[in-house]
């Protein structure tokens, strides 16, 4: 599973920079994972495994809204939606300079 900083916050882009070599893997340049806990201390950062997981969450989220409403959810009721999941969590905000 891969980690990488987060570049922008609302496009959800990740920063791919890395002070290290590109690696060519089955003839492609891909860029290594940017982001450890010996490296990362004050970014915030995003991951493989976390993104499948909200994948997996709105695709189910999707279904309840087209079977009931017939409609996929707007981006502002997903972001109702995670924003009333998290809130009552007490989750720390890391500002994110946006680029």
């Amino acid at each position: 599973m891969g980690w990488w900083k987060i570049k922008n916050i609302e496009s959800g882009s990740i920063d791919f920079s890395r002070d290290d070599e590109l690696v060519n893997t089955f003839s492609r340049i891909v860029k290594l994972v940017n982001a450890f806990p010996e490296n990362t201390t004050n970014e915030s950062v995003i991951g493989d495994g976390p993104a499948d997981t909200m994948g997996d969450a709105i695709k189910i989220i999707r279904k309840q809204y087209q079977e009931y409403w017939d409609r996929d959810p707007t981006k502002d009721e997903l972001q109702a939606v995670l924003n009333f999941v998290i809130n009552p969590l007490g989750l720390k905000n890391r500002q994110i300079k946006n680029e």
